[in-house]
């Protein structure tokens, strides 16, 4: 009996062992001459606060072989783009066996390969077929016209846009970019531009139909990555383009069960929960680590009071700047009941976090998230920014989001005067 047990323990160890998808990525780097290393991280990661594997480029070669649980999304980011804060990322999938590469400058990224293995052969298709039936180069022609002639742009956004370049002052910049939330086509566009950009908006909606329809057909590890790959969109930048109720529908009745270990389901259902992180849902319960480094949850800080939850970073100015402006509206309400929980989005350690804190009095209970440890952000669907601000009730209603400290003050002003 005992060794049945033993060799059934032994069988199941080897089935792990075996389950582990080993993946060989080789490729060749033509005309990046500026290029000396890539970046290798699952895809849609914030490359400011993900632990990054880094591999050399070698006579404009590469080559490495790591292991996933199961066949997941990656992408490579070369180091020269991140540094210049612009980049184009190459998306492939893991699986066993050699992934070959040829990668172009960000400019042709079009011409890019990536071949020798099934899924990714699945994924490129449904990309290149998607891309040759909804070009929209003559559009983009049209929009470059008009840019040029300096008929794209409506009198209004041409001024918000010149009073961008002109001001080195971050409070001015920080107000300029607010007030570009409150544009939409009618008021960013020019007639023509506002007609061009109702073409453009309307092949988009047809694309993103078609690559979910095309995803509906077949569920696989690469209709997987595209379905993620929208849904991320969807939620974290607000893309309108794409039918979000739609994209829930086909996780839940092909994806949910079947890919139920794959990393990219687990952010999905992530995902999904803060989709409805709004006015009048319900905030997101989550674990941090206070300055002792003793993991907490959020609630025991919070529980009973109206509470403003401040996600932030040290290394985000527009953070830091609202942040500060808060600190005389705590100091006028925290005897009625209300406080602030600070939470950074830190990586390696909390050194530039503590600074931060002291140098500007963030006097309050501040924990951090470091190297999304807790997928906080990803939980509060921002994970694509440094920061956001919840203002929640004594009951843990959200209030409102993303607020100025003059709307926070009227917000305080009818729950506790």
């Amino acid at each position: 009996m005992k060794k049945q047990i033993i060799l059934a323990v032994l069988g199941f160890s080897a089935l792990s062992i075996l389950a582990q998808t080993e993946c060989k990525i080789k490729g060749k780097v033509i005309d990046r001459p500026e290029s000396k290393k890539l970046y290798l991280l699952p895809l849609l990661s914030d490359p400011r606060t993900t632990d990054k594997i880094t591999i050399p480029i070698i006579n404009n070669e590469f080559e490495y072989t790591f292991q996933t649980k199961n066949p997941e999304a990656y992408e490579f980011i070369f180091e020269d783009e991140l540094n210049k804060g612009y980049f184009h990322s190459v998306r492939f999938i893991t699986e066993d066996g050699t992934v070959n590469f040829e990668l172009y400058p960000a400019e042709e990224y079009s011409r890019n390969i990536i071949k020798g293995s099934e899924l990714n052969s699945e994924y490129q298709k449904i990309k290149k077929q998607s891309d040759s039936l909804f070009c929209m180069k003559d559009l983009s022609d049209q929009e470059e016209t008009l840019y040029k002639k300096n008929e794209l742009y409506s009198d209004l956004y041409t001024q918000w846009i010149n009073a961008l370049r002109t001001t080195d002052d971050q409070n001015k910049l920080d107000s300029l970019y607010k007030v570009r939330d409150s544009f939409t086509n009618e008021t960013q566009y020019s007639d023509k531009g506002i007609a061009l950009a109702n073409q453009v908006s309307a092949i988009r909606k047809q694309q993103n139909n078609w690559i979910l329809n095309e995803i509906n057909k077949h569920s696989s590890e690469a209709t997987l990555t595209l379905l993620y790959e929208k849904i991320y969109s969807s939620i974290q930048y607000s893309d309108q383009h794409i039918d979000q109720n739609k994209c829930f529908e086909i996780f839940n009745s092909k994806f949910q069960k079947e890919f139920a270990q794959n990393n990219m389901t687990k952010k999905i259902n992530i995902m999904i929960a803060a989709s409805q992180l709004k006015k009048g849902g319900k905030y997101i319960d989550v674990t941090a680590t206070d300055l002792n480094g003793k993991k907490v949850l959020l609630s025991d800080h919070i529980k009973g009071k109206v509470a403003l939850i401040d996600l932030w970073a040290s290394w985000c100015g527009p953070c830091i700047r609202k942040t500060k402006t808060f600190i005389p509206i705590l100091e006028k309400y925290k005897d009625k009941g209300f406080t602030i929980v600070g939470i950074a989005r830190e990586q390696k350690n909390t050194d530039a976090m503590l600074h931060a804190i002291d140098k500007h009095q963030f006097n309050w209970t501040n924990l951090v998230e470091l190297n999304e440890n807790g997928k906080i952000w990803l939980k509060y669907g921002i994970d694509n920014g440094a920061g956001a601000v919840f203002l929640v009730d004594k009951e843990g209603t959200i209030i409102a989001t993303n607020f100025d400290a003059h709307e926070l003050e009227n917000h305080l002003k009818d729950l506790l005067d």
